[in-house]
């Protein structure tokens, strides 16, 4: 499951031209998931808001990705990969 994890959120670990390309499509995503909550009547959620999404705030949003959810699974796979529990 954690190879399978990884192998998913690895675009910040590719060539910059891919990554800048992946975080384009992904945002593309979560804008139009705003959208339809908006739609449906529901809050839009944080960082899926394209009227008041900024560059720096996408950014953020993407710094905070590497850094609370990419760097600690790509610390465990390399730590406990092998581990059949994993």
């Amino acid at each position: 499951k954690l190879i399978i994890k990884c192998s998913d959120i690895n675009h910040p670990s590719r060539p910059t031209f891919l990554h800048k390309k992946w975080c384009e499509l992904i945002q593309e995503e979560f804008f139009l998931q705003g959208e339809k909550e908006e739609e449906l009547g529901f809050p839009i959620s944080r960082g899926m808001d394209r009227k008041t999404a900024t560059k720096k705030s996408v950014a953020n949003g993407n710094c905070g990705f590497i850094q609370f959810i990419v760097n600690p699974l790509f610390e465990l796979m390399k730590t406990k990969g092998n581990s059949p529990q994993f």
